[in-house]
């Protein structure tokens, strides 16, 4: 359950219901305190009925109204419980109302697992238009924390999810001055990759070409980037991916 800080008596409750055939992200907006509720409403855009096992949701106000909903979602992987899963992440502009496009947030899928410690765990935050989620998984055999972000207002990212399997490192990160960038591509395609602020705000491009199949490093020395932190959007054919870098003095 959040409340809106932003004033207008708006409230929500999302949670995980079967009422449209199995397991889905549903919430339902109060906009006079709690005194009364409305129907609830299904977050997770894909097809209703198909099997597919969402959970884990987390749901929160900024301070400036804007509403942000996270949750596990096995989408890509099947029906079931006990097949892999991704973490997705929905926004609303309107204090509620509605949500937009479902966004896919990790980079690659989770094995379904039992906790051998730690907490499994999710969160969200916005600032302006930009949204962000943190979580825990084992993706990589041990239990670690991940974070994205995703800007509300892009176009480039709908329902039909892209596919993030192409990984981008960055080095050093933590960085002084310069980091450089590394991914590998399966084909050739074009490749934009991005500078944003965490207010969601382009800063600039660093590519913006069309590159040849294979392992590519590309690094920051053609902006002079201030002490803070960023994030990068890596864009291609049928795959985002992003990660924030941090300069530091």
């Amino acid at each position: 359950m959040a409340a809106d800080p932003s004033g207008g008596n708006r409230a929500i409750m999302a949670w995980i219901d079967d009422r449209f055939g199995e397991a889905d992200v549903v919430y339902s907006l109060s906009t006079d305190g709690g005194i009364s509720w409305a129907s609830p409403v299904r977050i997770n855009d894909d097809a209703a009925g198909n099997g597919v096992i969402q959970d884990r949701v987390w749901a929160k106000f900024s301070h400036d109204g804007n509403l942000i909903a996270a949750w596990r979602d096995r989408r890509l992987n099947g029906t079931g419980s006990a097949v892999p899963a991704d973490i997705y992440l929905a926004g609303s502009t309107d204090g509620g109302s509605t949500f937009g496009v479902n966004y896919k947030m990790s980079g690659s899928s989770a094995p379904h697992a039992p906790l051998p410690c730690c907490n499994s765990f999710i969160d969200v935050g916005s600032n302006g238009n930009s949204a962000y989620a943190v979580w825990g998984e084992d993706r990589s055999n041990d239990w670690e924390i991940y974070f994205s972000g995703v800007s509300l207002l892009s176009t480039g990212i709908d329902a039909e999810p892209y596919n993030k399997d192409v990984d981008m490192e960055i080095f050093p990160n933590p960085a002084i001055n310069i980091s450089h960038i590394s991914f590998r591509l399966e084909y050739p395609q074009a490749v934009v990759l991005e500078v944003f602020g965490l207010s969601g705000k382009q800063l600039g491009i660093l590519l913006n070409e069309q590159l040849a199949a294979g392992k590519h490093v590309i690094d920051t020395g053609k902006f002079k980037l201030a002490p803070g932190t960023y994030i990068l959007r890596l864009t291609g054919k049928e795959f985002i991916s992003q990660k924030l870098l941090v300069i530091t003095n």
